[in-house]
């Protein structure tokens, strides 16, 4: 565990200690560094920059499964709560919409293309990291399984990850009737000229249900929570 250390009189130490918690995906375990943060209210140092990384859309799917099967548990108590009535969760998936579709592509380092141009290079080169979605999706208010169905929810968290998708829906639904209005997808003008955007997540507003939603960069910032990642 990480911690920081401040140096007392009489040969002490204050020691600070982050506090972790471990999560499944994909047959993977995560860490992820608590607090949530806000970028324009928290100091994200460079030590930071480099010990963690922004989880990607599939990512803060794994985590707020965690956090519904543990709603006692303060840290996960903290990430529903952040992610609910306006706020929402800032992912590294990121969207790029241009005249033909929308580009999803998972940006943990900060190093993919901004262009549709380089997209299709890498797309047609099969880099599996770039996603192609053709510009006849579904948005708005659907049924979960609508919501499972639709080729951006697939683009934005993997074939693999539709089941935890449906746990955490089915979850913060509290209709009668599963399959009613339970999710939403807001998505990037599919008019724009290489327009780039953050996925974000969140847990509902008026309602619980699983809401997709995409943010221009700087709006995302001012509103929205970041989840750290530590990096092996």
């Amino acid at each position: 565990m990480n911690n920081m250390e401040d140096a007392l009189k009489g040969k002490g130490q204050l020691r600070i200690e982050k506090s972790k918690l471990v999560f499944p995906h994909l047959g993977a375990m995560l860490t992820y560094i608590a607090p949530l943060i806000n970028p324009e209210k928290y100091d994200y140092s460079i030590t930071e920059e480099i010990d963690s990384y922004r989880p990607t859309a599939a990512q803060v799917i794994s985590l707020l499964d965690l956090a519904l099967q543990n709603p006692g548990d303060p840290h996960c108590r903290d990430i529903l709560k952040n992610s609910r009535r306006g706020n929402y969760l800032i992912t590294s998936t990121e969207n790029l919409s241009f005249l033909k579709g929308v580009f999803v592509y998972d940006n943990p380092d900060g190093k993919m293309p901004h262009t549709s141009e380089e997209l299709i290079r890498l797309l047609e080169g099969g880099d599996r990291r770039v996603k192609f979605v053709n510009p006849d999706f579904k948005t708005g208010t659907m049924s979960i399984h609508q919501f499972l169905c639709n080729p951006i929810t697939i683009a934005q968290i993997g074939q693999e990850m539709l089941g935890a998708a449906e746990r955490v829906a089915g979850a913060l639904y509290e209709g009668k009737n599963y399959y009613a209005s339970a999710s939403y997808i807001f998505c990037p003008d599919r008019n724009a000229l290489d327009k780039r955007s953050f996925t974000t997540i969140n847990t509902g507003i008026n309602v619980n249900r699983l809401n997709f939603e995409v943010k221009e960069h700087s709006y995302a910032n001012q509103t929205g929570y970041i989840a750290r990642i530590e990096k092996k």
